[in-house]
């Protein structure tokens, strides 16, 4: 394997790594830590991605839908760090991701219920790590145009020092897709070259780590409706003072 001479040197200008995760010494160097892929029914899949086909039986994706279509969409937003005397995060509109949320309170325990359902038992066995929380639950609709460009769940790309930062307390991402009554809105792996087309009730987890960019590709007929949520395992690496702002713990906190 070609030995680059620094850690930048890794990646693209983009964040994207310069040599794909798909030769068998490129999975070892950076994706040894992680299962092999599996998708249910079997198929090949990148390591550390799992994919569960229906897990949500259809009429209860019919249901959390017509919910969700009956609820007005607010924009999505990230959030950025401004620094100071006192360091803070603020939200804003980005022009990189393109979609509604959807507020799930008036579903909120079935919701939630299934969300535990999934860190707490199909995401911890499968990486075999103990999850601590999870975020609150996200459903988001994606319109006609609606996308989201390639990113990380959890490291931020600094282009000055050319490495990724961690800036939030993410392990695990999970989307469960509700619908698939549109066109386009594939989700992308570009790091493994990997696309993927959702379906009814379909679970996809993965690391939130800058390894698993992924993008959600424009819908272009329809609404895309999917449920995500964040994971962090217990005794990894903290970059904020706290969990988010209604986080469901494993166990009560102490």
């Amino acid at each position: 394997m070609k030995i680059l001479s620094k850690q930048s040197d890794i990646y693209l200008s983009t964040g994207h790594f310069r040599e794909l995760l798909t030769s068998e010494d490129q999975i070892r160097s950076h994706c040894a830590d992680l299962p092999p892929g599996i998708a249910v029914a079997p198929s090949a899949l990148p390591p550390g991605i799992l994919v569960i086909k229906n897990y949500l039986p259809a009429p209860v994706c019919r249901q959390l839908v017509e919910y969700a279509d009956q609820q007005e969409g607010e924009p999505s937003t990230v959030e950025d760090l401004v620094e100071g005397a006192d360091e803070k995060y603020v939200s804003r509109k980005s022009t990189a991701r393109v979609t509604e949320y959807i507020d799930i309170d008036g579903i909120r325990t079935q919701v939630l219920k299934l969300i535990s359902d999934v860190f707490f038992r199909d995401i911890q066995y499968f990486y075999n790590k103990e999850i601590e929380w999870f975020e609150y639950p996200e459903i988001l609709r994606y319109n006609v145009g609606g996308y989201y460009w390639p990113h990380s769940d959890a490291d931020n790309w600094d282009k000055e020092s050319r490495r990724w930062v961690k800036s939030l307390d993410r392990d695990y991402s999970m989307l469960i897709y509700l619908n698939d009554t549109y066109t386009g809105g594939e989700i992308d792996f570009p790091n493994f070259k990997f696309r993927l087309t959702p379906e009814t009730g379909m679970l996809v987890a993965f690391p939130s780590d800058h390894r698993y960019l992924h993008a959600a590709r424009p819908t272009t007929a329809g609404k895309r409706y999917v449920i995500v949520s964040w994971s962090a395992a217990r005794g990894t690496e903290r970059v904020r003072e706290k969990p988010p702002a209604g986080a469901t713990f494993l166990s009560p906190e102490t």
